[in-house]
């Protein structure tokens, strides 16, 4: 008797440690499924694209918008743009300033106005859209408040955080739900994504961002690039951290995309002592640059069908890093945007990308230059009827009228 316990003890033991085993298989095949699902993009300048990869390619159309110049809505260097079904939101950099337009161009309305009343902003931040209830949220800092218009420039109410919050953007990322992403600039910021509902309420704070110490604390180049592509929202901190997260609408953070930039990698130590090297620069009048400058200096994301696409600053020039979804390779092209062979027009510099469409801009005295340059009239575009409606179009502008907003649908 003692003999059969024995056996059936030692027979349990077994069964028990297959199935940790299995358990243990099963919880590492399934660990390994979710890091492959973390794609590496690799760019790097050398891998020349040899100017393989053209509007064409990636975009399947173009509307120019010339907005509409009246004296209270001039427009000096738009620093955001968002859209609606209908709407154009454009905030001025200076004077700073929120303004309205249609798909035609035409003027609608001026959000709010600098100033230190109740309803007004000294710092107009950032701003973004709330479709659902049709709002407007203006960031205003110092101090951190939220500033909330609806579409025609109505003011509706503010809302004033517990505490300073440094924040840097803000966006919307579904229908009742806002995430306010925090500068890490000096180090000490705990966690990089805070996810509010729409009525303010928090949500959670997620991504603790590499901790470091450093004198002041200095702003080196776009903090965030974000974009929703798919109804997918994906957001990365562009400056030592190397990961691009899509958010839910459950609020959960996942890791999507993992950027390397070997060598060019912009190193910590760098941020920590960047102040003593832009004040360096500065003495020497910013001539023979700065060694930040020898640095990738990402400046925007966006994803198409086929890649994702990143726009970087390297040696105060621009770059435009492509990765191929499908082959999972990798190419770069040095050049101020992507080049238009569409309708000959000029190089697209999209700022903001919300699904199927991309925006950008050029300053209408840029927009004239470029149709009257011989680069211009000896090209051969993919759509010649589209370069005579471009020579029309720039034949009806002023020198000194408000940029021409560039709004592009992508190929399915």
């Amino acid at each position: 008797m003692k003999k059969i316990l024995t056996i059936v003890f030692e027979r349990n033991v077994v069964i028990s440690c297959l199935f940790v085993i299995v358990i243990y298989l099963f919880l590492m095949i399934g660990y390994n499924i979710s890091v492959s699902a973390q794609e590496q993009v690799v760019i790097n300048p050398n891998l020349n694209c040899n100017n393989e990869i053209l509007f064409s390619d990636l975009l399947a159309d173009i509307k120019y918008i010339p907005l509409e110049t009246k004296i209270d809505n001039l427009i000096s260097e738009p620093s955001k743009i968002r859209i609606t079904d209908s709407l154009i939101f454009i905030k001025n950099h200076k004077p700073p300033a929120l303004l309205v337009f249609n798909y035609s161009g035409n003027f609608i309305a001026k959000i709010g106005r600098e100033g230190r009343g109740p309803a007004e902003f000294n710092w107009l931040r950032s701003f973004c859209i709330d479709e659902k209830n049709r709002n407007v949220f203006i960031y205003n800092k110092f101090p951190d408040k939220l500033l909330i218009y609806n579409y025609d420039g109505t003011f509706v109410k503010s809302h004033s955080y517990k505490e300073d919050i440094y924040m840097n953007d803000i966006e919307f990322f579904s229908d009742d739900k806002y995430v306010l992403m925090r500068d890490n600039r000096n180090g000490k910021t705990h966690f990089s994504y805070e996810l509010y509902t729409s009525d303010h309420q928090l949500i959670e704070k997620k991504i603790k961002p590499l901790s470091f110490s450093m004198k002041g604390s200095f702003g080196l180049t776009e903090a965030f690039s974000y974009y929703t592509y798919n109804n997918k929202f994906m957001v990365k901190e562009n400056l030592l951290n190397d990961t691009l997260y899509s958010i839910s609408e459950s609020s959960d953070i996942i890791s999507s995309y993992v950027f390397d930039f070997g060598e060019l990698t912009f190193p910590v130590e760098m941020q920590i002592n960047s102040w003593e090297i832009a004040l360096k620069a500065q003495s020497n009048g910013w001539e023979s640059g700065s060694e930040m400058d020898k640095y990738i200096m990402p400046a925007g994301i966006f994803e198409t069908h086929g890649h994702i696409i990143s726009c970087y600053r390297l040696n105060e020039k621009f770059h435009w890093g492509y990765y191929n979804k499908k082959t999972r390779k990798s190419c770069s092209i040095e050049n101020w945007g992507i080049i238009n062979d569409y309708d000959s027009g000029p190089a697209f510099h999209p700022i903001y990308q919300k699904n199927n469409l991309m925006v950008g801009f050029i300053h209408a005295y840029e927009f004239i230059e470029h149709v009257n340059s011989k680069a211009f009239k000896n090209s051969t575009p993919k759509y010649p009827e589209k370069k005579k409606e471009l020579e029309k179009l720039a034949n009806s502008l002023s020198e000194n009228d408000n940029p021409v907003l560039m709004l592009v649908k992508l190929k399915e």
